[in-house]
């Protein structure tokens, strides 16, 4: 017997909106299915492995396009400043986007890593349990 379990697209959409906070019965009326495909999703062998994979995705997409942004925001600030003191004492100045930068990049090189805090996953695992 094989241990390996397939996930459809709808499971994946499932599973999505179950990470993003979203309960059984919310997913049922949002995708207009009946509880029970929702709830046999949730029955599939390995079901914690996949939650851990697609909350893992969502979190590398968002901190790629956080490091983006930044980017852009540093870029714009150093490009508009006409010497380096421009660039320092105005609220958020560029310390602190460089800071915010840094910080960004090393979630994300521990995510890659696989070094990374479990506080999303282990809230989903908790309400699994």
């Amino acid at each position: 017997m094989s241990n390996i379990v397939k996930f459809t697209e709808l499971d994946e959409e499932i599973l999505e909106l179950y990470t993003k906070g979203y309960n059984r019965k919310d997913i049922a009326y949002k995708l207009d299915l009946p509880i029970k495909t929702i709830n046999s999703v949730f029955n599939k062998p390995n079901i914690k492995d996949k939650l851990i994979d697609v909350v893992e995705q969502r979190e590398l997409l968002l901190k790629v396009k956080q490091s983006e942004i930044l980017n852009e925001l540093t870029d714009e600030l150093v490009d508009n400043a006409e010497n380096i003191t421009d660039l320092l004492g105005k609220g958020r100045d560029i310390l602190d986007v460089i800071s915010v930068t840094n910080n960004v990049m090393k979630d994300t090189e521990k995510k890659r890593l696989g070094q990374s805090g479990e506080n999303i996953i282990v809230n989903i695992l908790n309400q699994l349990a």
